[in-house]
């Protein structure tokens, strides 16, 4: 992830679209502004995207903290819960924009140049240029060339660090009147006592620049990724009016969490007290024993659960009704004894409620199948599952399924 990207990404596009409160000292247009400013910066100014970041979070971290106090009215909850809603995944692209910056830079690999050295063959030597990071140890390769003859005048010392290329069939004139003849039986120094291989290729290592690694769509979180594909838009499949109205009597409902939960959820479904929530209305300790749940019905504790808890859905099915409700908010919450395993294990498994999230994959896709096969007593496909998943909860959840 860039500045280049960061432009163009969906998440900064949804920030950009939100607007301001109403109140006079509004925390709102801050944000905007980082958020412009980082997507203007270039991509190799490190220095710049990080000090951007931080002001960025900085100023979230303002906007957060001033919504939980007691001082602030909130007129629009819908704008609000919106506004969470768009922070948490910003969050996730800005922790993707730190892993990027935080990256050790590769190495470059580097090309090599040769020149021809007619010295005696079958030797190796290692080469140390002062400018390169990585030393370079290659053999010599002898040239198929007759042996040339030898001078009885004494060689000539040549430096270590510019070594003569000598032709193998011609001598190189030293000056205008005497050549200089190299032999076979006595090697020539080369600041040391180990002679050279005759016509063997010396690398020269050349520098290059190193361009800084782009991160893949890919390579980014899975928290970061589940919240692109909770906005994908999956065409629906004509569903029969039986299979409707059979999956109508089955309970639908979300829980909200943060993006960074989601991974462990994924393996795991949903295991009570798992990772912190909300927690007990009074002290706010970690509920062991339940699975919480919002039913789509009270839009104002759908808008401050998901501001609470994070954001991010995941979809609960189940053919029994909540266990009970939560005593938290006043109505539209409630919970489930127990855990909600992972859809995908409904084949192998009989129990009541399931967890999943959208879109589904291939397992989780089969396992929904399998499921409401089994409760609806009728033919349920992969997609048919789908569609009539989708259809609920853009029906009850408009703002996070679309």
């Amino acid at each position: 992830m860039t500045p280049t990207v960061w432009r163009n990404d969906q998440a900064v596009a949804t920030i950009l679209g939100l607007k301001r409160g109403s109140g006079a000292f509004s925390r709102w247009p801050p944000i905007i502004e980082s958020v412009r400013a980082y997507g203007a910066l270039r991509d190799d100014d490190v220095k710049a995207r990080s000090a951007t970041l931080t002001q960025l979070q900085a100023r979230i971290k303002t906007w957060r903290d001033n919504q939980v106090s007691k001082t602030t009215i909130v007129k629009n909850t819908d704008l609000v819960s919106q506004k969470r809603t768009a922070l948490s995944d910003l969050d996730d692209l800005i922790a993707s924009e730190w892993a990027e910056i935080r990256q050790p830079q590769p190495t470059a690999s580097l090309p090599t140049l040769s020149f021809t050295s007619a010295f005696p063959p079958s030797i190796t030597t290692t080469t140390t240029p002062k400018s390169m990071a990585t030393v370079a140890s290659i053999p010599m390769t002898t040239a198929a060339s007759p042996p040339m003859l030898v001078s009885t005048s004494k060689p000539m010392p040549v430096s270590a660090s510019k070594p003569i290329p000598v032709s193998a069939s011609k001598p190189i004139p030293v000056s205008t009147t005497k050549p200089m003849a190299v032999g076979t039986t006595k090697p020539m120094a080369v600041g040391t006592t180990k002679p050279m291989a005759m016509g063997a290729t010396r690398p020269i290592a050349v520098a290059k620049p190193t361009a800084r690694r782009i991160v893949t769509e890919g390579e980014l979180p899975l928290a970061r990724q589940q919240s692109f594909q909770n906005r994908a838009a999956v065409a629906p499949v004509p569903v029969s009016d039986a299979q409707q109205k059979a999956f109508g009597t089955l309970q639908v409902n979300v829980h909200f969490t943060k993006g960074a939960y989601l991974p462990g959820i994924f393996n795991t479904g949903l295991q009570p007290g798992e990772q912190q929530g909300i927690g007990e209305p009074e002290t706010g300790a970690v509920d062991t024993h339940n699975v919480y749940v919002v039913s789509g019905s009270v839009g104002a504790t759908t808008s401050a659960v998901s501001g609470e808890a994070g954001g991010h859905p995941v979809v609960v099915i189940s053919t029994q009704t909540p266990t009970s409700r939560d005593p938290n908010y006043k109505g539209g919450a409630y919970y489930y004894s127990g855990v909600a395993p992972p859809v995908r294990t409904a084949p192998t498994t009989t129990g009541s409620t399931f967890s999943f999230l959208l879109p589904l994959g291939p397992s989780s896709a089969a396992g929904l199948s399998a499921f409401l096969t089994r409760v609806l007593g009728m033919p349920v496909t992969s997609q048919e599952a789908e569609t009539l998943v989708r259809a609920k909860l853009r029906s009850v959840f408009p703002l996070y399924f679309h």
